[in-house]
């Protein structure tokens, strides 16, 4: 053998140190990356979350409350006009719509995207849950107050809406 022939052979392909280099550097920033995309998606969600209060918030705001009778009668179209627009999902569950839990502030329904009720909002609820609070005072105005939570059922953001 010539000495042009051994050298051409070292040259084709890799060394198997040069291939293992390689794993170990891909294994490395996958490593780095895969934890961090948990992460990404948890805000996402939460993102979604307070994408689903701004759009109650606007629905609420489109409502007038002085043509309705009662804060029942505002909840009940509400729930309508929210399960009617089918835009809201939960985006931890995939749950869809919206639900009246009449003046309950300690049940939560998780089958729903949204729950109204005339009682407080929880201090934990599930993962994604809207809840909107509407109450009459004395006077018969409706406060409406909407409340989304995070990942782990805590308070994300509460809103007042006049």
């Amino acid at each position: 053998m010539s000495l042009s022939k051994i050298r051409r052979k070292k040259q084709k392909g890799f060394t198997l140190i040069e291939l293992m280099i390689v794993i170990a550097v891909i294994a490395i920033l996958a490593a780095v990356l895969i934890p961090r995309s948990g992460v990404v998606q948890k805000s996402a969600k939460e993102a979604g979350v307070q994408a689903n209060m701004r759009l109650v918030q606007a629905i609420m705001e489109g409502m007038s409350s002085k043509t309705y009778d009662s804060d029942n009668d505002f909840r009940e179209a509400l729930v309508t006009r929210i399960n009617n627009s089918n835009a809201l999902q939960n985006p931890f569950t995939g749950k869809k719509g919206a639900i009246d839990l009449g003046d309950l502030s300690t049940a939560s329904d998780s089958t729903k995207a949204v729950n109204v009720s005339g009682g407080e909002a929880p201090s934990n609820g599930p993962k994604g849950l809207v809840w909107v609070q509407v109450l009459e005072d004395s006077n018969g105005l409706l406060t409406k107050v909407i409340t989304g939570y995070d990942a782990n059922g805590n308070t994300l953001d509460s809103v007042t809406v006049d």
